[in-house]
């Protein structure tokens, strides 16, 4: 196997790491089994005819489109492209590497337009290293190897390439188009638009980042709850839908109601990923400036397109919800109760209510699911749509079974109540001081309506014993357990490895999605803007520290010019003790420990040194001195 061919296969596996993340489990395994039968065939030279190599190409790319639910995504044409990049290396010959570096290319930048992390960023950029090299080894006359003595050539080259792309990324004019081509298969990604027992079962044991949080001032994380969607309409079928009529408010019809009088103001930016969804997760309540796209009557947030890439926005939230009055229309939407609804609990809720106040009862139902043997299981037994086996039987569910329970409960003793979904508590990371929430965090709980206070959150989950949870919950608190709780949180939150890695990719993302057209606009701004002694003064510091940087290398390559090779074989020597035996050659000491692989390369290097015009340079100097004095004792011969 030729050093070309050796580079491209670091390609096709650089370009198979960026795809891992994108990828379910199966799909990854089938990658992963292709990747390595091309690798063994083109590695051993093995022949396959033509029309076998067609065949499995079109029926790979067929399983690809039943792994993607036969709907034409973007997942599925980079999938396709790393198995034309496969098929492609199995035929390329000799050093006919321009296609293949050609699809490389396609497949790194749809790669990054897909996914622009840090570590799918940093794989990228050594993917595009690699193929500078290989284009230029390929475009010589003379194979020219990669190693230290070349080191120089391609150090050059990235030393143009580098600042040439800096300087294109901060200077190109930033296009604010959002385009499309293909669909995206999120697989319960967000809140589904109807509600039933069993809803969240799947969605709370998905992992998939969401969206994360920074906000101006410290917050209580068992505070944090974003909403999204509300469900206020109960079908037949025992079914929660979204508000679906215009519900008319006291307040004028799209009318902002002013903020609450010396309010505690927090502002805080998110950064979601694309959904292919309209909604962004907002705190209660969210003060946008006017915006239209905020809905005054449920708190929610929309935009008019889906967000198909990763974006960011910024909120202002005020602590107390503006006070809204509601009409008699929409009091008794929000008691409507389908016929369906069993009569127990009905009769239960007006047997409770008697002689209570709506918030007194509201914090009966509380503590009802408190004080008795109510336990939150995210695999609890399947009941169907039926809230009063739940109730009276079970007993026995995760958010929605609770929340929607408690709306029926509340309707049913003349209270408005309406159900809230969106995310609660998220990840801290401590090393960003952010929130990072991911689709395990999603969440539902209860709103309901007391007269002079307006809407008042209730969570029924989140006051059940820990002892009563039957299936891990991420960021599960109990309010009456603290101690316990924050055990856990810390317990949850101290991998300090994944939340460095969480840090360090979400201020990269922050930075990209930071600089768009406006702050473009201010860079080249703030340039022109400069005194000619400020710029005078930065191409001083530019060149300072250029000439620096190149004064360091030229200290390194001359370090490496001087041949090492009689030092390393003294040390050799001394080491193994082999001056106290008698050797007439250096071919001698070859044989003496030809059991030995490593001491065999450094006394063949030693020969090329002496013989061939080669030398040991200084890194290679360090790295086998390093080896031979690790050696605890010198290998047995097979002669003296």
């Amino acid at each position: 196997m030729n050093k070309n061919l050796k580079i491209a296969f670091l390609i096709v596996v650089i370009q198979f790491l960026l795809q891992w993340q994108k990828l379910d489990y199966p799909n990854l395994l089938y990658l992963a089994v292709i990747t390595a039968g091309v690798f063994f065939i083109k590695s051993k030279g093995v022949f396959i005819y033509t029309f076998v190599q067609h065949a499995f190409l079109i029926t790979s790319i067929v399983i690809q489109f039943v792994f993607e639910e036969y709907t034409i995504t973007k997942d599925l044409f980079i999938n396709c492209l790393y198995i034309l990049l496969l098929f492609k290396l199995l035929e390329t010959k000799n050093k006919n590497y321009f296609f293949l570096l050609s699809l490389c290319i396609f497949l790194t930048v749809a790669n990054l337009i897909n996914n622009q992390n840090i570590i799918s960023s940093l794989l990228s950029a050594g993917s595009l290293i690699l193929m500078v090299i290989l284009l230029y080894q390929i475009n010589q006359k003379e194979f020219i190897s990669i190693n230290l003595g070349n080191l120089k050539r391609f150090i050059i080259i990235i030393l143009v390439t580098v600042p040439t792309i800096i300087v294109t990324y901060l200077v190109f004019p930033r296009a604010e188009i959002n385009v499309s081509l293909f669909n995206n298969k999120i697989k319960n990604l967000g809140i589904p638009d109807k509600i039933s027992l069993g809803t969240f079962q799947d969605i709370t044991q998905n992992d998939q980042d969401v969206f994360s949080a920074t906000f101006n001032q410290s917050v209580q994380q068992n505070q944090l709850y974003f909403r999204v969607k509300t469900f206020s309409f109960l079908n037949t079928q025992k079914e929660w839908l979204p508000l679906n009529t215009k519900i008319v408010f006291k307040d004028k019809p799209g009318y902002q109601p002013p903020p609450t009088v010396n309010a505690n103001f927090l502002d805080y930016s998110v950064i979601i990923e694309g959904h292919d969804k309209k909604w962004i997760p907002v705190l209660d309540y969210a003060l946008p400036n006017n915006d239209k796209r905020y809905n005054y009557y449920n708190f929610t947030y929309q935009l008019d397109k889906k967000i198909i890439k990763k974006n960011k926005f910024t909120f202002r939230s005020q602590a107390n919800p503006p006070f809204q009055d509601i009409s008699n229309q929409a009091r008794g939407y929000y008691l409507q109760l389908p016929a369906t609804v069993g009569n127990k609990l009905r009769t239960w809720a007006n047997n409770n209510k008697k002689n209570q106040t709506d918030l007194s009862y509201l914090n009966l139902v509380m503590r009802h699911f408190e004080e008795n043997k109510y336990f939150y299981n995210l695999s609890p037994l399947p009941i169907g749509n039926d809230y009063e086996k739940f109730f009276f039987e079970s007993r026995e569910g995760y958010c929605e079974y609770f929340a929607g329970t408690l709306t029926i409960l509340a309707r049913a003793a003349g209270i408005p109540a309406r159900i809230v979904t969106g995310f609660y508590g998220g990840q801290y990371n401590s090393y960003g001081d952010f929130y990072s929430f991911a689709q395990e965090d999603a969440h539902s709980w209860v709103e309901a309506w007391v007269e002079g206070t307006g809407w008042v959150r209730l969570d029924p989950t989140q006051i059940i014993p820990l002892s009563r949870v039957r299936s891990n919950i991420n960021n599960f608190q109990n309010n009456n357990t603290q101690a316990e709780g924050e055990n856990i949180l810390k317990m949850l939150n101290n991998n300090a490895l994944e939340l460095w890695v969480r840090y360090v990719n979400y201020q990269w993302e922050n930075f990209l999605l930071n600089y768009d057209s406006v702050e473009r606009n201010k860079f080249l701004d703030n340039l022109a803007k400069l005194e000619k002694t400020t710029i005078v003064q930065l191409i001083v510091n530019l060149l300072k520290y250029s000439i620096g940087f190149l004064l360091l290398i030229g200290i390194f390559f001359l370090i490496q010019k001087k041949d090492y090779s009689d030092i390393l074989f003294f040390i050799m020597i001394k080491k193994l003790k082999l001056q106290e035996k008698r050797f007439e050659t250096h071919q001698d000491i070859f044989n003496h420990l030809n059991n030995h692989k490593i001491l065999q390369s450094i006394i063949q290097d030693y020969e090329k040194a002496k013989f061939f015009n080669t030398h040991i340079g200084f890194v290679k100097f360090v790295y086998n001195s390093y080896k031979i004095l690790r050696l605890q004792k010198p290998m047995p011969s097979s002669s003296e």
